[in-house]
């Protein structure tokens, strides 16, 4: 799995694995276990095989511009209580790379509890980058939407502010983050932002007792059981979003506009003859597109095109745009097709240049498709009689016209000549039968 350099990547160094114990805001001690390697993921992967029915486990992910088939994953929380206390695992997951796969049987285990913040993301970013799907989540959006009446939650520290949990300071720190998210791809990890990993996880993790008594309290003992089903059909979705996209080979790089993006003469100049004004809206004042470092994962496969994805989808429109991607493929006469081109502005000033001057034909074109106008020569128009495209088709005249191409009052008079013999006619008749 490859992601775009980012600038913090130039500084990168390894990261150690570790433990120490940790002091939380309300009192409490957690034993924090740094996970880097792939022996300390092996003694993390036997703690949580422990994990099952009657425990509960809070589970977050930390990234840079994640989102559907996009970013880096950096880094996965766990907090969970056993024997020892208040555990918390953090998985460093660019540096143990394809072994996260090791965290499959528990991150999948439908009998492990997980209070997952935004399931909806993590269960694309694992589906997609590590082909892991999520199971047993307790979504933390779906059961404040049940409680708030449908409200939308829209950041974490919303929701601790909403239990009553946030410490003083603890919003700035989150905006922070919120502006500096390549802090969370910085290798070694500042003891800063570990604590606030740490700080959070911990504190998501102690918030279960009081939204499940508040769940029951509003809908009953049946509450948890109807969260976790609502919570299952979420995870679905949107992990079935991450696999067509992994299936598909399709990824985003996560930073923004490449370096080499970033200074465009070409495109400089025609934006300012498109608009006018010399010196603005060039290369630099575009919004970054990360779907232009778009790429194929499998070799095997052709790539995709840039439109197969886009900054705005949600995941499910992703993995649409990515299976419609896939089926079509490029026709096999794609690279020898002509295709019509449109006029450039310039070739198009410069044909009306030339008319106004007097130096090209001024007679005006008439389209092969519209009749040629009525000769005067009779025998001129029957050797020229355009053809019908209709008459073409069926072998008959178009409904609703002749092929008399006379004037209408010509074939109008003829009419009312013809009335008047049929009139005469039917006056002799009558003499004839009044004579016999």
């Amino acid at each position: 799995m490859g992601s775009a350099p980012l600038e913090c990547d130039f500084a990168h160094q390894s990261q150690v694995s570790q433990w120490w114990p940790h002091s939380l805001p309300n009192g409490q001690n957690a034993q924090v276990f740094l996970v880097a390697d792939p022996q300390a993921l092996s003694q993390a992967v036997s703690r949580l095989a422990f994990q099952g029915p009657r425990s509960l486990t809070a589970v977050d992910i930390q990234g840079v511009d994640l989102r559907a088939a996009a970013g880096r994953l950096c880094l996965l929380q766990v907090a969970f209580w056993d024997g020892g206390g208040l555990q918390c695992f953090l998985f460093d997951i660019m540096q143990l790379g394809e072994d996260v796969g090791q965290l499959t049987p528990f991150l999948s285990n439908e009998n492990a509890p997980k209070l997952v913040y935004n399931a909806q993301l993590a269960a694309t970013v694992l589906a997609h980058k590590f082909g892991i799907t999520l199971a047993g989540i307790i979504d933390v959006g779906t059961a404040f939407e049940m409680l708030r009446n449908g409200v939308l939650l829209t950041s974490l520290m919303d929701y601790f502010e909403w239990c009553n949990v946030a410490v003083p300071g603890q919003r700035q720190q989150f905006s922070d983050f919120d502006k500096q998210p390549e802090l969370w791809a910085h290798r070694p990890l500042a003891r800063l932002t570990l604590s606030y990993a740490v700080q959070g996880i911990c504190t998501l993790h102690a918030t279960y007792p009081l939204l499940s008594s508040r769940l029951c309290t509003n809908y009953g003992q049946g509450a948890l059981e109807m969260l976790s089903q609502m919570s299952h059909q979420l995870v679905t979705v949107h992990a079935t979003a991450g696999w067509s996209c992994r299936n598909a080979g399709l990824w985003i790089g996560e930073q923004g506009v490449a370096k080499e993006d970033q200074d465009d003469p070409q495109l400089d100049d025609w934006l300012a003859k498109r608009f006018g004004k010399k010196g603005e809206g060039g290369a630099r004042q575009r919004s970054s597109s990360p779907e232009k470092n778009i790429r194929a994962h499998h070799a095997q496969k052709a790539e995709l095109p840039v439109t197969a994805i886009r900054a705005t989808d949600s995941p499910r429109t992703a993995s649409w745009r990515a299976a419609v991607a896939e089926l079509a493929g490029p026709s096999a006469g794609q690279a020898s097709r002509q295709r019509s081109s449109s006029p450039t502005l310039e070739g198009w000033l410069a044909r009306r240049t030339q008319v106004k001057s007097g130096k090209d034909d001024p007679k005006s074109r008439r389209s092969a498709s519209v009749p040629a106008p009525r000769a005067n020569n009779p025998t001129e128009e029957a050797s020229h009689t355009p053809f019908d495209f209709a008459l073409g088709l069926s072998g008959l005249p178009p409904f609703g016209r002749s092929n008399d191409r006379r004037a209408w009052a010509e074939v109008e008079q003829e009419t009312e000549d013809n009335d008047d013999i049929f009139e005469q006619l039917r006056e002799q008749e009558k003499e004839r039968l009044a004579q016999a």
